[in-house]
């Protein structure tokens, strides 16, 4: 699918250091958000606090979600989790510990050399013991070395989870292929394409006003699309001041959000990238005093410099009885399959 990563640094996967053998594989267990660590008790007192601040971050919705939450289990209870959808085994080689035998059973004679060399660290295939299965291997020859690859390597091990995390849910949300009437249709109209799953619906449009806005409901979740035509040359805006951003945002959204507003102390700006292309990003609530509705949001402004173009691309929700990052996931993953390229004929 389009936006979303699908590969793996090439240090990273190395699929063949692993020992094993192909058989069919039962169904995954656990959740998506559920990481099973296997660690000796040395090992986790070490370790825990720094795993816990490298995966459970934290999302405003406006309670506190976490991405991923861990779960620390004894290696002799391995063979009951081995078949968890996320699996996590930490260890040295030089521990005398259980994990660090089942880290050596499992990786090759080369894999643990370059460990052994402090050249590799990191190892992770798909689908080991069971289907949507992530095991990755966290090592190192002796536990000073895995303490500062934990601390140097931080972003890299949590963005190679959370790649994993969105490479499963995008492939379930797009089980069933999607709405290549509706892509073909937005293409024809208005210059620019999203690929929207089953039950996502074009709610309001207009060529006039430059939006779309597409909804699902159960719960109420949104995605919208706004756009100006820019002078040749133009960039997005280099300020990272968020309360410009909260306004512009604002301004925008009263086409289709009637009252609602960014909670601005609530609300952060960074700089990123959308696609290929240089983006302001803003994560926050928004909320509705006179409808006493609120939730979280997530905004891309970017310039699409091949159309002339600024877009301002968002995502939100309002589901007080749900858990929200999972559906403000979904949302992203829709809305990375944006693109300004003429899509390919519906088959």
């Amino acid at each position: 699918m389009r936006g979303i990563c699908r590969w793996l640094p090439a240090y990273l996967c190395l699929g063949a250091a692993f020992l094993g053998c192909s058989r069919p594989l039962p169904e995954g267990m656990g959740s998506n958000h559920e990481i099973v660590v296997i660690a000796d008790s040395l090992e986790r007192e070490l370790f825990e606090k720094q795993l816990r601040h490298i995966f459970e971050k934290q999302v405003r919705t406006p309670q506190i979600e976490r991405v991923f939450t861990l779960e620390f289990q004894k290696p002799k209870d391995f063979d009951f989790y081995r078949q968890w959808k996320n699996l996590l085994l930490l260890s040295s080689l030089h521990s005398q510990g259980q994990a660090a035998q089942l880290i050596k059973s499992l990786l090759t004679s080369r894999a643990l050399n370059m460990v052994e060399d402090d050249s590799a660290y990191m190892f992770v295939k798909k689908d080991v013991w069971a289907k949507e299965q992530v095991l990755l291997v966290l090592t190192a020859k002796d536990n000073q070395t895995l303490n500062r690859r934990l601390q140097v390597h931080a972003s890299e091990i949590f963005e190679l989870m959370e790649r994993c995390l969105d490479q499963k849910i995008e492939a379930w949300l797009y089980a069933k292929g999607w709405q290549q009437q509706a892509e073909k249709q937005l293409w024809e109209r208005f210059g620019w394409s999203i690929r929207l799953p089953s039950g996502y619906e074009i709610e309001r449009q207009s060529a006039d006003s430059s939006f779309v806005w597409i909804r699902k409901r159960n719960p109420d979740r949104w995605l919208f699309v706004h756009w100006e035509s820019l002078q040749k040359g133009a960039k997005v805006s280099e300020t990272t001041e968020k309360e410009f951003w909260a306004r512009r945002r604002n301004q925008i959204c009263q086409l289709c959000y009637q009252g609602d507003r960014v909670v601005l102390p609530l609300t952060e700006v960074s700089r990123t990238t959308f696609g290929a292309r240089e983006a302001v990003r803003l994560d926050g609530l928004w909320e509705n005093r006179e409808k006493l509705a609120g939730g979280p949001f997530r905004t891309w402004f970017f310039v699409d410099s091949p159309s002339g173009r600024s877009f301002m691309v968002d995502i939100a929700l309002c589901a007080p009885a749900f858990d929200k990052e999972p559906y403000l996931r979904h949302l992203e993953i829709i809305a990375h399959t944006f693109s300004t390229e003429e899509p390919n004929p519906p088959r």
